[in-house]
């Protein structure tokens, strides 16, 4: 299997600073991104398809607490961590992540993770 390509291996890339992730940490441990306001916590290994992230969205958008300011900061962490469009949804074309791939790619893009993280 050829290894993804990051974001962060792109010359002079730099991590964005912690607000841009609206109060969303990233969990390298439990690999889970978290909303530090409530609490509340998403499972990366849930996120393996363009549909689940979908679903992720939606149900955020219907919480209470600072929905539209959480949901970007949530869209920011997922995107960050596992760049959706090359790995998910390249050219709107639908597909899968094994969980050994999506490992693969939380493991090399938590490693340069350099927001709030727990």
């Amino acid at each position: 299997m050829t290894r993804a390509v990051l974001t962060s291996d792109l010359p002079g890339y730099v991590a964005p600073p912690p607000l841009y992730f609206r109060g969303w940490v990233y969990d390298r441990r439990s690999r889970m991104v978290i909303y530090k306001k409530s609490g509340y916590d998403v499972p990366m290994w849930n996120c393996n398809t363009s549909a689940q992230i979908l679903d992720w969205i939606i149900q955020l958008s219907q919480k209470e607490w600072e929905a539209p300011d959480a949901l970007l900061g949530f869209i920011r962490m997922v995107n960050y961590l596992i760049d959706i469009q090359a790995h998910l949804c390249p050219g709107g074309e639908s597909k899968f992540l094994k969980l050994t791939e999506l490992t693969q790619i939380l493991d090399a893009q938590g490693s340069t993770f350099r927001g709030a993280s727990v």
